[in-house]
């Protein structure tokens, strides 16, 4: 019986004085030689190995080095204008661009860690035996860059001289992607060989928008695959142009990052950054953790922005310190209209700034974009992600086609915010105050609370409940446990992430404060008919009530005002929300609201627990004991409430 020959692994081959001559050669025959020379000055070996071997596997006709300069992105832009990835509209600096309408979510059912035969990456996530995972993708990725231009591209994940920054390259042969890659990310070709010698090594990602339509979208989307190798530090994708699933640095260099910061004692989370002002000017940074469509972005944009999406967390001298590894905003941009998102609305629609802004999937009418949730009139036809559009087009299956996707994006960079703050780009990042971690739940969980201390926010943080959203294939409605907003991401096994936290105090003189919240509570679901809300609006409350809590995290994470201690955690006194109401919101705070809001439903408060308990029991990896005990000491206090104040607890009743 013959034996399958294994699998070739070309970020694992040995680079040795004949093949990386011989790299050097076959170069020489599809680089022009000012294009080769700009490896070559990076003196990495494996670099240039690799870049050989991805163009003999996947056949570019030439290979474009980005080195970071001004001149190199205008020539990415001007590329992907001229191939049809992207068009100009009107404004200076915006385009738009299209992905197929079977690609323009993550896909989680074929994003996979490949790993070795026996080793169990995560019980969440999906993962294929290395050597199938490593055999299928070369095959995909073989000719896939036949008549295109290869591009790679250098960069620092998190500040230039940080000690937290990773190095890391990405190879495409979408200008899109690399058009995107030099708005979201920090240019690290010129700082390439000092980061690589601190690190020891460089993530990698691979892409291949594969075979085009005749409208320039991936074709073989029944052959899109992304995966992830972490043996090797690389992310793979083919067949796909969404970035979400095509943009290695972004979710799927997080992975990666994951795995890393678990071996190292750090973390990586997807988590946003953002700086609350409080009392005499003192600035106090959050980070938050919410699933996709959950309002990360529209809080980060409520402080001084230095990222809506991912973290890095070391300690320094005993503090907590964060960097955003991106420089740029991916933001969903369904719902982002001038009342409230009016930083973000006025770059990309109400303001011809010359910023560039790259649009994804919404309405283009006369070189004009228009998108869902806007507070505009949306025209009844124009161009958007199906072709020629009209108001009452069908899809396939039959149902409407939207005028713009519900996970259209729009894509800038942070610095051309007006509430951007510099200390993104402080190499020893900025000191962690307090962490948010938020779901979408409709009938339990009250807007905000504070956790007793880090152990009971850990589990705050691992047992976040929320629904699905249209950023995933197939996900939207169903409602599913997200540990940290972040199990899609988690690339080791669950107990040994949520150890890493638990072990990440011990490290720490001063721990950041954690809060859980949520600003999905139905009016339905929890029996509110009170003053305060529009009838049109069918939550409790409104997206710009976040100034008020997020004023609340401030203060009490500076120990400026007491609150209402409960079995789940401490809860905001009323007097102290009706304050912050007029001054950070402009309204009056009712105190049938706050009892709508605040009450504790025991009963689901209960049943919650127990979920999550069965859930972690019946995980396969060995979660720490600490979780269970938390989780069942809340149980047992709120039981005990229950018998005190009934199933229905106000906060009323508990203050004082």
């Amino acid at each position: 019986m013959a034996t399958e020959t294994k699998a070739r692994d070309i970020m694992s081959e040995e680079i040795n004085s004949e093949s990386y001559q011989n790299s050097l050669k076959y170069l020489a025959t599809i680089m022009e030689p000012a294009q080769q020379e700009r490896l070559v000055a990076l003196k990495n070996e494996k670099v240039i190995y690799i870049v050989a071997e991805m163009a003999k596997m996947c056949n570019p006709r030439s290979i474009f080095v980005h080195t970071g300069t001004s001149e190199d992105d205008k020539y990415i832009r001007d590329q992907a204008i001229a191939n049809g990835e992207e068009q100009e509209l009107k404004k200076q600096g915006q385009t738009i661009h299209f992905d197929d309408m079977g690609d323009q979510a993550r896909d989680t059912v074929n994003t996979r860690y490949i790993v070795p035969k026996g080793m169990e990456v995560n019980s969440l996530a999906n993962q294929t035996d290395r050597e199938e995972g490593l055999r299928e993708m070369y095959s995909f990725l073989t000719n896939s860059m036949q008549g295109k231009e290869m591009y790679v591209g250098f960069y620092s994940l998190g500040p230039i001289g940080s000690f937290m920054s990773i190095p890391a390259v990405q190879i495409t042969d979408s200008s899109y992607v690399m058009h995107s890659e030099a708005m979201l990310y920090r240019h690290g070709y010129a700082d390439f060989p000092r980061m690589v010698e601190q690190m020891g090594d460089f993530f990698s990602g691979v892409h291949s928008a594969g075979e085009l339509t005749d409208h320039n979208t991936s074709k073989n989307l029944d052959k899109r695959r992304i995966y992830m190798d972490l043996q090797t530090s690389t992310a793979y994708s083919v067949n796909c142009q969404y970035a979400g699933n095509s943009v290695a640095l972004k979710k799927l260099f997080l992975r990666l990052a994951i795995w890393k910061a678990v071996k190292e004692d750090w973390l990586a989370e997807h988590m946003f950054i953002t700086g609350i002002e409080g009392p005499g000017g003192r600035t106090t940074y959050v980070l938050g953790a919410f699933p996709s469509g959950c309002g990360k972005t529209s809080t980060s944009m409520e402080g001084g922005i230095i990222g809506d999406d991912l973290a890095y967390i070391r300690v320094k001298d005993g503090i907590a310190r964060t960097i955003n590894p991106e420089s740029g905003m991916f933001g969903i941009i369904d719902g982002v209209n001038k009342k409230d998102d009016p930083v973000v609305f006025d770059i990309i629609k109400t303001k011809d700034t010359g910023k560039e802004v790259i649009y994804s999937n919404i309405l283009i009418k006369d070189g004009e974009p228009f998108w869902n949730g806007m507070g505009m009139d949306i025209p009844e036809d124009g161009i958007n992600f199906s072709g020629e559009w009209k108001k009452g087009n069908k899809d396939a299956e039959g149902k409407d086609i939207e005028a713009s996707h519900k996970n259209a994006r729009f894509t800038i960079r942070l610095k051309d915010l007006e509430n951007f703050d510099p200390g993104a780009e402080e190499p020893d990042g900025v000191p962690v105050g307090a962490i948010m971690f938020g779901g979408r739940d409709a009938d339990t969980s009250p807007p905000i609370l504070q956790t007793f201390d880090w152990k009971a926010g850990v589990a705050a943080g691992a047992t976040i409940v929320s629904a699905g959203t249209a950023t995933e294939i197939g996900a939207e409605g169903t409602v599913r446990r997200v540990p940290m907003s972040n199990s899609a991401f988690i690339s080791c096994s669950l107990g040994k992430y949520l150890d890493n936290y638990y072990k990440f105090e011990d490290h720490l003189n001063s721990t950041p404060q954690i809060f859980k919240n949520n600003y999905f509570l139905e009016k339905k679901a929890v029996g509110y008919d009170g003053p305060d809300t529009d009838p049109n609006i069918k939550l409790v409350g409104e997206r710009r009530d976040t100034q008020a809590w997020l004023g609340w995290i401030e203060l009490r994470t500076n120990g400026d005002i007491d609150a209402i201690q409960t079995p789940i955690g401490f809860l905001p006194r009323y007097e102290d929300l009706a304050k912050l109401f007029k001054e950070k919101v402009g309204k009056d705070y009712s105190r049938e609201l706050y009892d709508a809001q605040f009450s504790l439903r025991t009963d689901k408060l209960i049943a919650r627990n127990e979920m999550q308990l069965k859930a972690f029991e019946n995980d396969p990896s060995e979660i720490p004991a600490q979780l269970f005990t938390t989780l069942k000491k809340e149980i047992e206090g709120l039981k005990e409430l229950q018998k005190q104040h009934g199933t229905i607890v106000s906060p009323f009743a508990l203050d004082g």
